[in-house]
């Protein structure tokens, strides 16, 4: 269905980072899932997108983003885990998003991340205070 509101999910890869990150054959997995194809390489300060349907996000979003690959499966709107394996299945990032008012809330359309604070040791990821917006 072109028209399910669904087709348009994406997840956004952000490498915030001067130097290029190797991605070739990461896989998400729990919630959605997706292999990252080999020789995928994400310049420093790059962006790339995992979509759910990539006619539908073309078609809504447009042709200039880069699109790595599809995922299987839908994002649950009310939160879920997800995790960031290796190819082998080392978990390398898993952490639970909520909806909830407790977390970081984006204005619709202002292009702010959500964005993981790796400066906290602690930070497991699954509560609101691990994330800002950038």
């Amino acid at each position: 269905m072109p028209h399910d509101p669904r087709n348009f999910e994406y997840l956004k890869l952000s490498n915030l980072t001067q130097s290029s990150l190797n991605l070739s054959a990461l896989r998400v997995t729990d919630g959605v899932e997706a292999t990252i194809p080999r020789n995928t390489i994400l310049a420093g300060n790059e962006s790339a997108y995992l979509v759910r349907d990539q006619a539908a996000f073309r078609a809504r979003f447009g042709e200039s983003f880069r699109i790595i690959g599809e995922f299987r499966g839908r994002l649950d709107n009310k939160g879920e885990r997800l995790t960031l394996e290796s190819a082998s299945g080392q978990p390398l990032e898993s952490f639970t998003y909520r909806t909830s008012s407790q977390w970081p809330v984006r204005q619709r359309g202002t292009g702010k991340l959500l964005v993981r604070d790796l400066t906290n040791p602690d930070s497991s990821g699954n509560a609101p205070g691990d994330w800002s917006h950038h």
